[in-house]
């Protein structure tokens, strides 16, 4: 039998958001989003930003590796290794060369693009975990037992961040990485009210992972939310396959 949810989830009846709260919401949110949109500029610029799309790149063309490019009379097996492999490269054989940078990123972009095309999906995959991330915060602020505006506060001091923003906005993996880090401690706060939402958690940890190997460290709080409930660490594991054989 599951646990009760009243095991680690604080009382909230006490706090329900008002009705005029749902609009403060909808209102803030769209209004980051706006924000968020007009700036986000998720292009191969910086080695990391670079690496994680040329990799994305070759991921949608079902490659691992790719040719260098020479310039003429300069052969690369004629000359250093690193002169013809940019930084998130390495080279192998003569001729050709590697990513090396962790494959979230680069996995989150080729989905998106399935559905918005490549030109697109560097930057709608960094706005949707922008939004997805503030959205994840105030809830985890909520299953905490934060009053609606203490977890409004909270969700602001995220929102606004020098850091957050910067990050939100460019090909990187941090805001990615927050973003599912705090999806699988909600998931696993959920799975104490329903076993079956240990499916999600064992997902989202496994894209976490992928998107930053250090990320394993989230299954600290998420076993801690778990429990010893066989039966959520079974969904878990059901979940997390995929990413795990991946």
């Amino acid at each position: 039998m599951d646990s009760p949810a009243v095991a680690l989830t604080p009382s909230i009846q006490s706090h329900r958001i008002p009705r005029w709260g749902w609009g403060v919401l909808a209102v803030g949110l769209l209004l980051y989003g706006v924000l968020l949109g007009t700036h986000v500029g998720a292009y191969a610029g910086g080695s990391d930003s670079s690496g994680y799309i040329n990799n994305a790149r070759l991921l949608a063309e079902h490659r691992v590796q790719i040719e260098r490019r020479a310039l003429p009379g300069l052969p690369p097996e004629k000359a250093r290794p690193y002169t013809y492999v940019p930084l998130g490269f390495i080279p192998v054989q003569e001729r050709d060369m590697v990513p090396t940078y962790p494959v979230g990123v680069s996995l989150l972009i080729v989905g998106v693009s399935q559905v918005v095309g490549w030109e697109a999906a560097p930057n709608v995959m960094m706005w949707l975990h922008g939004v997805m991330g503030v959205v994840l915060l105030f809830a985890l602020a909520r299953e905490a037992g934060l009053s609606f505006p203490m977890s409004l506060l909270a969700t602001l001091l995220l929102a606004i961040s020098p850091l957050y923003l910067f990050m939100s906005v460019q090909a990187m993996s941090d805001t990615p990485s927050l973003t599912w880090c705090a999806a699988a401690v909600w998931f696993a706060w959920q799975s104490r009210r329903n076993a079956r939402w240990a499916v999600a958690v064992g997902a989202a940890t496994a894209i976490a992972v992928l998107v930053r190997p250090s990320n394993l460290l989230i299954m600290l709080p998420v076993s801690i939310c778990l429990g010893v409930d066989w039966r959520r660490w079974l969904w878990l594991g059901i979940g997390a396959a995929p990413g795990a054989i991946f």
